[in-house]
């Protein structure tokens, strides 16, 4: 009688373009390299577990869009200001 050969398991592989290279990013997403001193880094990876499931892209990028959304509140603000004066 003869044992049933166990066939091992495949693990896939990292997705990888015809050239063996990562596939590009999407289209809509742009790829930017920055450099932290490391205890900003170390806050900054914290910061993204608690609120991004450590995605340190997504918290960063929330982080961008909440300064940008602040400068450009803060210019409108200035703006009024300079064409009807203080608020009473």
């Amino acid at each position: 009688m003869q044992t049933a050969r166990r066939v091992p398991q495949r693990i896939p592989k990292k997705k990888r373009s015809r050239r063996g290279r990562p596939p590009k990013p999407s289209p809509l997403a742009e790829r930017l390299a920055i450099t932290f001193e490391p205890p900003l880094a170390d806050e900054v990876r914290r910061a993204a577990e608690l609120q991004t499931e450590g995605n340190v892209s997504a918290w960063l990028a929330k982080a961008a869009r909440d300064q940008l959304r602040q400068m450009h509140a803060r210019a409108a603000i200035a703006a009024h200001l300079a064409e009807h004066g203080p608020f009473p």
